[in-house]
């Protein structure tokens, strides 16, 4: 759910400016501030004084720029301007790039979003970052939550920021520890331009209604569901309640009048609303699936929405003036495909009847008998491990999560009932763990850590689904949402990183591997349709966003850990729709396989531009790509991979693994343009001479002083000359100063 604030003036009436002013870190002991900060927090949600408005909406005001006493650096007091009362702060652009004041509330928790006024002369528009200090002092650099808006010129514009949008940099110490309010144009925004804005009314506010998407329930007819969400009214007066469509209905769908119960909403009160949905023709018709699909598919599905008005009529039997709120309710209606044609029972994901048929006749293939050894040589460390921490319900594995997918491959070969067992434990025990994302990787709520966690569960749920009770399934469930899906989910809502960074691999791999998990509760939960429906929507994008000369600006192993999390979740989407979703035809697939063929030396090396290890070992990835696309090249690279043992390989292993080494007329030159990365070779022997280079702008790991590493002739190998040139960004003050303040560069990332 998302607040729109477009659609309607919000907080028009001033906060009492009383209790907000607080002494600097360096002058205030923080066991004091806290206990202020509660103190205050607490007057607010209860209708007091200190600085909460009485209304619908707690609020607080963090500044409105009237008081006698001047605090902000970078800004100046303007009388001429004022969005409210008789004042504003006057920002001159480019000659102060910050405007900052530590006289703001510590805690900032109880609230969901930061409000202000601006108005700006001067400039097409600006760009601006808002970041929140939290500074932990025990760390080497600042600490802070931040996040970029742009402001457009003109009358007063109101700018909502929820909490829940900003990111986070370093290890803030949370929304309870504020230290400093900041508006910059620096660190990575680009040229500032020349103007000047105008600030006012900051404020913290807290939305009234709490709005909980209830996925689909089906109607008493067939051909009828209904798209439902419960709201609360968190306000302390009575709302006034009405939902209204928006947005254009897909082919195929018909939509009924909203059902929304009880105009008045009493505080601390619920009502459920309901949209019905019919789908035109007969249920089950293959001509009703065909425009199921179709809206499932189409960008129109995405473009209808509940607009849900919340008007206050009372607060504490008084009335109170018009300040309506207007929440927009995305409907996702093209994911009524995934409800009602997900397969019936479980295991669909991975491990049904026919994928252990296909496992199993993998164990004579003798491409895949390594991989086999490797697998079961991990499978056998996990049970000997299980065999010690039975008797200790507290004890968390010592290995990663994918040791259970290497349990689950052995369940599914062997008659050896030890594996089935162990797979269980191993299934509770890591849902079990208390914290899924990495510590290097906090504050973000979501990780590569996290989301391969949840795959792994994911997997082991639903192979496991009829060897577990309904308790048990509760207990992987609950924290597969509440630690990995629902935090996926805020971050796509906001566009975090790494949502929208499509050519990281964080985004693939993350976005993949969270989908894997959703696959899994298809039918166990009735939103689970729509999270998957984002995710497929969120994957195509990534794949439309991708090179579309196949090439991967963070060199061939950060190419592997991406496109083999892509590939994985293609099987599933495939899976899921019955081969009607066949993500391979994307035309990134037809040519990304070329990459590494093309940056291969003979007989184990790889022209290397990054910061990562310099082969790729998960043969699979290939394996899978050739046979699908007819490229017997692609296998016979394939084969001559290093191996090193990969827990999803022989999930993609393909049932036909020959392949062919390049003719001799094949192309022996091939570019990249969009990475900046071309390779040559005299041709396809082991002793072939290679020419590579690479130009261009340095991602975060394109360390191009590594392409020595590919520059060592040897008896054994090609002949290799790797040259490179970068264009640079300008160092930022951040990176002279590592306890300057404000967000990173664009487009830096955290390295995986």
């Amino acid at each position: 759910m998302e607040r729109d604030p477009a659609l309607s003036e919000k907080l028009r009436g001033r906060a009492a400016a009383g209790g907000v002013g607080r002494r600097s870190t360096t002058s205030c002991p923080r066991a004091l501030r806290l206990l202020a900060g509660a103190a205050l927090a607490a007057v607010l949600l209860h209708g007091g004084e200190a600085g909460a408005e009485p209304g619908p909406v707690p609020r607080l005001l963090v500044e409105d720029f009237e008081g006698p006493e001047w605090h902000w650096e970078g800004a100046a007091r303007d009388d001429a301007q004022a969005a409210e009362g008789n004042a504003s702060a006057r920002w001159e652009l480019p000659a102060q790039p910050t405007a900052s004041s530590f006289r703001v509330p510590e805690d900032w928790s109880p609230f969901d979003n930061l409000r202000f006024r601006a108005r700006v002369r001067g400039a097409a528009s600006v760009e601006i970052h808002v970041v929140a200090e939290c500074d932990d002092p025990d760390t080497d650099s600042r600490d802070y939550f931040y996040r970029a808006v742009t402001l457009v010129p003109g009358d007063w514009q109101s700018v909502r920021m929820p909490l829940e949008s900003f990111e986070g940099s370093g290890q803030p110490l949370g929304w309870e520890h504020v230290d400093r309010l900041l508006f910059s144009t620096e660190w990575g925004l680009g040229p500032t331009p020349t103007a000047t804005v105008y600030l006012d009314q900051v404020l913290l506010t807290r939305d009234s209604l709490k709005v909980d998407d209830e996925g689909w329930e089906q109607g008493n007819q067939g051909a009828v569901w209904h798209r439902a969400w419960k709201v609360q009214n968190r306000a302390s007066g009575s709302m006034h309640l009405t939902a209204t469509p928006e947005g254009d209905v897909p082919a195929g769908l018909r939509v009924g009048q909203v059902e929304c119960p009880g105009a008045d909403l009493p505080p601390g009160q619920g009502l459920r609303i309901r949209l019905p949905v019919r789908v035109a023709g007969e249920p089950g018709a293959a001509a009703t699936r065909r425009a199921l699909l179709a809206a499932a598919l189409s960008g129109d599905a995405e473009g209808f929405s509940l607009i849900v008005t919340a008007q206050p009529t009372q607060v504490d039997g008084a009335e109170t003036p018009a300040e309506r709120e207007d929440y927009r309710l995305p409907a996702y209606l093209g994911s009524l495909y995934y409800q009602t044609h997900r397969p019936e029972k479980h295991p669909w994901v991975w491990f049904t009847e026919a994928e252990k048929r296909r496992l199993k006749a993998l164990t004579d293939e003798p491409i895949a008998r390594a991989a086999w050894v490797e697998n079961r040589t991990c499978a056998d460390n996990a049970v000997r491990w299980w065999e010690q921490a039975r008797e200790a319900p507290r004890a968390t594995p010592t290995f990663g999560p994918l040791r259970l997918v290497d349990v689950l491959n052995l369940a599914a070969v062997s008659d050896e009932q030890p594996y089935t067992d162990v797979a269980r434990g191993l299934l509770l025990r890591f849902a079990s763990r208390e914290d899924w994302v990495s510590h290097r990787h906090k504050p973000r709520i979501v990780d590569l850590t996290s989301a391969t966690q949840a795959m792994a569960l994911g997997m082991g749920y639903d192979a496991l689904w009829d060897r577990i009770t309904e308790g048990e399934r509760v207990w992987v469930r609950k924290p597969l949402l509440e630690k990995a899906i629902l935090p996926y989910l805020t971050v796509l809502d906001h566009r975090r990183f790494p949502t929208a960074d499509y050519r990281n691999n964080w985004c693939s791999v993350v976005t993949a591997n969270i989908g894997v998990a959703v696959a899994s509760l298809l039918g166990d939960d009735p939103r689970a349709a729509v999270w998957f429906h984002r995710v497929v929507r969120e994957y195509f994008a990534i794949l439309d966003h991708l090179p579309s000369d196949g090439g991967w600006s963070e060199g061939l192993s950060y190419w592997e850990y991406a496109v083999d999390s892509l590939l994985v979740f293609a099987e599933v989407v495939r899976r899921v729709t019955g081969g009607e979703v066949d993500a391979l035809q994307n035309p990134f697939w037809a040519k990304t396989g070329d990459f590494v063929l093309h940056n291969y030396l003979p007989p184990e090396g790889w022209v290397n531009f990054c910061d990562a290890q310099r082969a790729p070992s998960n043969r699979a990835v290939l394996l899978k790509l050739g046979q699908e696309l007819h490229r017997p090249d692609w296998n016979w690279l394939a084969t001559r991979m290093p191996f090193r043992g990969q827990p999803k390989e022989l999930l993609l292993w393909p049932e036909n693994a020959n392949g062919e080494r390049p003719s001799a007329g094949a192309p022996r030159a091939a570019a990249f343009p969009e990475v900046g990365w071309v390779s040559m070779r005299s041709g396809w022997d082991d002793d072939a001479v290679v020419l590579a280079l690479r130009s261009g702008y340095k991602d975060p790991h394109s360390h191009l002083d590594l392409t020595r590493s590919c520059c060592t002739p040897s008896a054994r190998r090609s002949s290799a000359i790797c040259l490179s040139a970068t264009t640079r960004p300008a160092t930022s003050a951040r990176a002279a100063n590592p306890r300057s303040t404000g967000p990173p560069p664009r487009g830096t990332t955290p390295s995986s």
